[in-house]
């Protein structure tokens, strides 16, 4: 695992998760790419996918059915159909209110803030189910 100790704080962090939801894959990691705009969101989540896919593959490991990615502050969910799951990929919600640098970004400092959290379950069998996601979403001006 690759650790983070922050010695402040004497706490322990992660850089990626892989975890098991029932028997779905999830790999959970803090940062996505960034969108230009709103139009332009559902890519960045296509290519971060596309590519842990590719990095799984060249790696030897098999890749998540899906990858959760956070810090955009805006949810969106981008799935594909596949024989056992849908795979893809979801953003959360952000956990916080904009800061004083989100001021200063075009097209940041004009949008809303989404605030809330993420429940994921599995729903199904051994062979064949789904990650559901529960997005539980407020919108704060």
């Amino acid at each position: 695992m690759n650790w983070v100790r922050y010695l402040h704080i004497n706490q322990l962090s992660r850089n990626e998760l892989w975890i098991r939801v029932g028997h779905g894959l999830l790999n959970i990691l803090h940062h996505i790419g960034a969108a230009s705009s709103l139009a332009s969101e559902p890519g960045a989540v296509a290519r971060e996918y596309m590519e842990h896919v590719g990095s799984a593959v060249k790696a030897g490991y098999p890749p998540a059915d899906l990858i959760v990615r956070a810090h955009r502050h805006k949810p969106i969910e981008v799935r594909w159909p596949r024989k056992g799951c849908r795979t893809g990929g979801v953003v959360t919600a952000g956990w916080q209110l904009k800061t004083p640098f989100a001021w200063k970004l075009a097209g940041v400092r004009t949008r809303a803030t989404d605030v809330g959290g993420l429940v994921i379950e599995w729903k199904g069998d051994k062979v064949n189910g789904d990650l559901l996601c529960h997005h539980h979403v407020r919108p704060v001006e």
